[in-house]
């Protein structure tokens, strides 16, 4: 599953309110996700990485909501910040990223 595991999902920066409304909010946009709400779950999302911009697990969400949004230029703006943080987690997401590439819009 993404993002699960060891606590490194952030690197200790922002305030610990601002860490858990994050986590929070990427909660919420999971839930939505798995209930196809994907336009919705990206605002959620979006708070969180503003909120919290370290946190890798709203970070890969966000990266797989633009994939499944077919929003190539976002995916991969994501990816990168991704890449930066947590360059494991990066290589599974190239794989999706590779894959929206070839789908035709």
């Amino acid at each position: 599953a993404w993002g699960r595991g060891k606590r490194s999902a952030t690197s200790g920066k922002g305030s610990h309110a601002a860490r858990g409304n994050a986590k929070k909010l990427t909660r919420k946009a999971l839930r939505l996700r798995k209930k196809g709400e994907h336009e919705k779950a990206l605002r959620y999302l979006q708070k969180a990485v503003t909120l919290e911009p370290d946190y890798v697990k709203a970070h890969v969400h966000l990266c797989l909501t633009y994939i499944t949004l077919h929003s190539r230029d976002e995916a991969i703006k994501e990816y990168k910040v991704v890449k930066k943080l947590h360059p494991k987690m990066a290589k599974r997401l190239r794989r999706k990223l590779k894959k929206l590439k070839k789908s035709p819009k």
